[in-house]
């Protein structure tokens, strides 16, 4: 999935802050340029050197796709549904609210169960948002 020489831990438990200026500043219906990117963009940023390499980032409503500088490869990642979701609101104008995005192992549900795969370097890495609980109480 990724390089060798990429640090592969910096991506357990990653965090990035979706915040207002994301989103004011983010354009519709752009992969490069909406608010997830930019957000993502800013965080890679800061951890370039222990991550090893530049990242650009690019989101569709269902992919993460990280470009890499001195690598002529580009890593996909899974977008969990609520962070679908959230970006297809934008997409259609809506106003949104902040709130944290988080790279984790990529989880299964099986006969109702949540099961986190036993090998992200072999099963990849999914991408998602955690919320405040307004968000949920305006999609009423």
């Amino acid at each position: 999935m990724f390089p060798a020489y990429i640090n592969k831990a910096v991506f357990n438990d990653f965090k990035a802050d979706l915040t207002s200026y994301h989103i004011l500043n983010g354009e519709r219906c752009s992969d490069g340029s909406c608010p997830v990117a930019l957000a993502l963009n800013a965080a890679f940023e800061a951890s370039q050197a222990e991550i090893g390499d530049r990242i650009e980032v690019s989101v569709s409503e269902t992919t993460l796709s990280l470009s890499l500088d001195h690598h002529p490869t580009e890593v996909g990642m899974a977008i969990t549904g609520l962070l679908q979701e959230w970006i297809g609101e934008f997409d259609k104008g809506k106003e949104m609210c902040e709130g944290t995005l988080y790279i984790q192992p990529r989880t299964y549900t099986y006969e109702g169960e949540k099961i986190e795969t036993p090998d992200p370097e072999i099963h990849g890495y999914e991408l998602g948002i955690d919320v405040p609980d307004s968000y949920y109480e305006a999609q009423r």
